[in-house]
């Protein structure tokens, strides 16, 4: 039984084997970068001062609010995203 992998093969009595570019590399860790800086902000973002906003996200609506925090929930830990649900 194979299958097919993000590019790579699975065999059942083989190991995983990946072939990704670099470039796709780079911008997946870019990305894990970017969620830990913006949870960090966010979780000592000031109680005074200016209001966090879907547009300083960068949603286009403020539906979208719940979709950035069930990202960030699942990406980093339970104890920083508590802080950072204070906040909002």
């Amino acid at each position: 039984m194979t299958y097919n992998v993000f590019s790579g093969t699975l065999n059942a009595t083989q190991s995983i084997s990946f072939t990704c570019a670099p470039k796709q590399i780079n911008q997946a860790v870019a990305v894990l970068y970017a969620r830990q800086l913006l949870m960090s902000l966010l979780a000592d973002w000031p109680t005074a001062g200016h209001v966090i906003t879907a547009e300083l996200l960068g949603c286009s609506a403020t539906e979208h609010l719940p979709y950035v925090l069930d990202l960030l929930n699942r990406s980093q830990s339970s104890e920083l995203f508590s802080k950072v649900c204070s906040v909002f």
